[in-house]
């Protein structure tokens, strides 16, 4: 066999390691591709963060509701007792006991509006949190897939450098090292076949001269316009 018909056997090997090790990439880049999860948990920690701002708000408000509750018993305890006996001092107390009840209203009222409100933001909550969980473990069967694929992958990675090693072997150092510089250059494609007399590479048409010495056992022959290995299988 000649030297470019071992290149032309390399590069088969090589162009499916290509391939293979493209892929690899690829799957490595999804595995550790996150973006989709990173903005849900964004989400989820916004809605929970106001969830729990309200929640605080409304706590916050039945605080101030108990200890106006609490004045208040004071406050009728003081008017009923029989203990105030001077008619403006009562009258103070009924006025102050109004006003605690206008407040104390006035604070359910808001209290009660903001659990409507924090009950929307709560069912917004738990269905981010359906959306996040199923978005996890859609992830997590992706990567089980990916990670499955790329074992098969690398198994077929061991297989072609092993029958890659015999292949370059036979081929002189010098040409090696022209091969890689052509793929290097020239889109990976070193050495280019003849199809229907013409480089299959670039479409130069090879004369019948030229056929006849590219089926000859010499190691080099180049096409003149894309300048790869030319091989007549």
């Amino acid at each position: 066999m000649s030297q470019r018909a071992f290149l032309y056997n390399l590069q088969f090997i090589d162009n499916q390691i290509d391939k293979i090790l493209d892929r690899i990439a690829s799957i490595d880049t999804k595995i550790n591709s996150n973006q989709e999860i990173v903005e849900s948990e964004n989400i989820l920690k916004s809605i929970q963060a106001k969830f729990n701002l309200k929640k605080a708000e409304i706590s916050e408000l039945e605080s101030q509701s108990n200890i106006l509750s609490k004045i208040l018993l004071q406050n009728n305890n003081a008017l009923y007792d029989g203990k105030i006996k001077n008619p403006k001092e009562l009258q103070s107390v009924e006025d102050e006991g109004i006003s605690l009840n206008k407040r104390i209203k006035n604070l359910e009222d808001r209290i009660f509006d903001m659990m409507l409100e924090n009950e929307l933001i709560e069912k917004e909550l738990n269905n981010q949190m359906e959306i996040h969980q199923t978005l996890s473990r859609n992830k997590k069967n992706e990567i089980d897939e990916l990670n499955s694929e790329k074992l098969i992958l690398i198994e077929s990675l061991d297989k072609l450098r092993i029958e890659k090693s015999p292949i370059e072997k036979q081929i002189k150092n010098e040409l090696l090292e022209k091969y890689a510089m052509l793929r290097e250059t020239r889109s990976k494609m070193a050495v280019a076949v003849i199809s229907e007399n013409a480089c299959s590479a670039c479409g130069n048409i090879i004369t019948p001269a030229e056929i006849q010495k590219i089926k000859s056992p010499i190691d080099e022959y180049y096409c003149q316009i894309c300048k790869r290995i030319l091989y007549y299988n």
